[in-house]
């Protein structure tokens, strides 16, 4: 794959940041709903990574950290403990394939 045809760190998070937006209403609860809006502006994130191993199972193949990006859509806590996850998402870096993969409260 040509690096022209691929989208940057910034724009895949921001891409995945507006599928979570797009989304969550059908996914998430109205409780997660609120806590979301009431808290995202103090603490929420947006984090890239490259695929964790949990993904193969998911989506039947190995994704490629060239290709695919991993982001994770929560709120920030008290160090040591775990943040609260709203959603974690795998998503092609390619510009011309659509491919985005939501498991919502991964950690529930």
């Amino acid at each position: 794959m040509d690096k022209k045809n691929r989208w940057g760190i910034p724009k895949i998070t921001n891409l995945a940041h507006e599928k979570f937006h797009e989304l969550a209403g059908e996914h998430l609860c109205p409780e997660d709903i609120e806590l979301w809006n009431c808290e995202s502006g103090s603490r929420g994130f947006v984090a890239h990574n490259s695929p964790d191993n949990t993904w193969k199972k998911i989506v039947e193949f190995e994704p490629d950290p060239t290709f695919y990006s991993q982001v994770t859509v929560g709120l920030a806590v008290e160090p040591g403990e775990s943040p609260e996850v709203f959603a974690k998402i795998l998503i092609c870096r390619e510009k011309n394939h659509e491919f985005a993969k939501i498991v919502w409260r991964p950690n529930t």
